[in-house]
């Protein structure tokens, strides 16, 4: 379980590191190689990961059979309702 923080806590902790500025300390990576290594976080693990593009393709492959049904199904269902009209 969580630990409850108390208001003051709170306060006191965002004065330590607003006191501290850690942001200060973070370079980030300093040679060609890191800062190639580092452009490919999302690829690997976030919103272009290889497993979330497939979803996507998925759906959207999903998507356009769904439309193409849907379309279909109403043509028909005004062919119908025109034969019925006939008759």
């Amino acid at each position: 379980m969580a630990r409850k923080w108390t208001a003051e806590e709170r306060q006191r902790q965002a004065e330590i590191i607003r006191e501290a500025k850690p942001w200060k300390k973070s370079t980030g990576p300093k040679t060609a190689a890191g800062k190639n290594t580092v452009a490919q976080n999302a690829y690997k693990h976030g919103l272009r990961s290889r497993d979330y593009d497939e979803i996507c393709r998925l759906l959207r492959e999903n998507n356009r059979k769904l439309t193409h049904f849907l379309s279909a199904l109403k043509l028909e269902k005004r062919q119908l309702t025109q034969t019925n009209q006939l008759l």
